[in-house]
């Protein structure tokens, strides 16, 4: 016999619990509509309850499963990534210019001051070696005025610091300050006024049209060149310049 009742008496179907002996059960049921019929079906709650704790503990395990292979294959990845990190704090940490007593357990830290300080390194070198390019094509020029130089070497030299070898005509001009008196500069000052020419040359003179200017004895003296086809052209651009750098 089954005890209980269902929830609303007289419904069609249904769901209830009922207790057969010791045994809980719950019971679902249905009238048929066409012969009247109640159909029910039986089942023991304990089963049921049963096998809600295993799918529960099932899925528990699936999902802890799913958790450490997600860990695992995270925990691998990153060791892989980090890998080439770690190699270059290494190879920064071991540096002989790496101060030991200050080096950071933060690779990360310790990398960026690093760079930071090999590209204000490279900066300065950079500005060296353009100084140093600057006083070698000075230099070149110097000998270029004193004919110590043969045509093929004049040519590779220009190759070399990329000046442009398509003038169809050049000029030497040379400048000098004649006279000081009734000016506020004296003997001691010439060569300090001749530099600030040679400077107001470069500024005033487009680097393509010209070479390094140079100061040589009581002269401050350049290298001019054009792609001015005509002479007279060329003449009047050049009579144009000087006028500008007087």
């Amino acid at each position: 016999p089954l005890g209980g009742e269902p929830d609303v008496p007289g419904a069609e179907y249904g769901f209830y619990k009922s207790r057969i002996g010791q045994e809980r059960v719950g019971v679902s049921y249905r009238k048929s509509s066409y012969n009247g019929w109640v159909y029910t079906s039986i089942v023991s709650i304990d089963e049921l309850n049963k096998e809600a704790r295993d799918i529960g503990w099932f899925t528990l395990y699936l999902c802890l499963g799913i958790l450490a292979a997600a860990l695992l294959i995270s925990y691998l990845g990153s060791r892989k990534m980090y890998r080439p990190i770690r190699n270059l704090y290494e190879i920064v940490r071991n540096s002989p210019d790496t101060d030991r007593t200050t080096a950071t357990s933060d690779e990360f830290v310790l990398i960026n001051e690093r760079f930071r300080g090999l590209l204000q390194q490279e900066s300065r070198l950079l500005q060296e070696v353009q100084g140093q390019s600057r006083n070698v094509k000075e230099y070149f020029v110097f000998k270029l005025f004193q004919s110590d130089m043969t045509k093929t070497e004049i040519r590779d030299r220009l190759l070399l610091f990329g000046d442009p070898l398509n003038w169809s005509g050049m000029c030497v001009m040379a400048v000098q300050i004649d006279t000081l008196s009734d000016t506020r500069f004296r003997e001691q000052d010439m060569d300090l006024l001749l530099f600030a020419v040679n400077n107001i040359v470069a500024e005033l003179v487009a680097a393509e049209r010209r070479l390094p200017p140079v100061v040589m004895g009581e002269s401050q003296i350049t290298l001019l060149g054009g792609t001015e086809s005509d002479p007279l052209r060329f003449k009047d651009q050049l009579d144009s310049l000087a006028q500008q750098i007087m």
